[in-house]
């Protein structure tokens, strides 16, 4: 059923397309120490993984919740791996800067 449920909002975004891919040039920018998640609470996490630009989401949803494999996502989405690869590097990235501003602003 959530196989079902992911192909299906995928399809979606296609039809509709609402599933764009952001080529930023500071790719290669050093990312910052990973960050504590254990200190946010899981709705927020949530609440920043649906922030997360389109493409970035639905390959971060892809890889991280539904296991799937680089070629499994560029084949569903008809994208190269390079660019799946990419697009997951980018959502990480923008996930961990997210979290450490909220632990910033959270922090007392």
């Amino acid at each position: 059923m959530t196989r079902i449920v992911a192909n299906e909002s995928i399809n979606h975004l296609k039809r509709h397309d609402r599933l764009t891919f952001l080529d930023e040039a500071n790719v290669e920018a050093p990312a910052e120490e990973p960050p504590d998640i254990n200190v946010v609470p899981l709705e927020e996490i949530n609440r920043m993984i649906a922030a997360l630009p389109t493409g970035y989401r639905v390959v971060f949803n892809q890889y991280v919740f539904e296991h799937k494999s680089h070629k499994e996502i560029a084949h569903m989405l008809g994208i190269k791996e390079d660019s799946s690869a990419s697009q997951l590097l980018r959502a990480k990235r923008l996930l961990a800067k997210m979290i450490h501003q909220y632990k910033r602003e959270h922090d007392d």
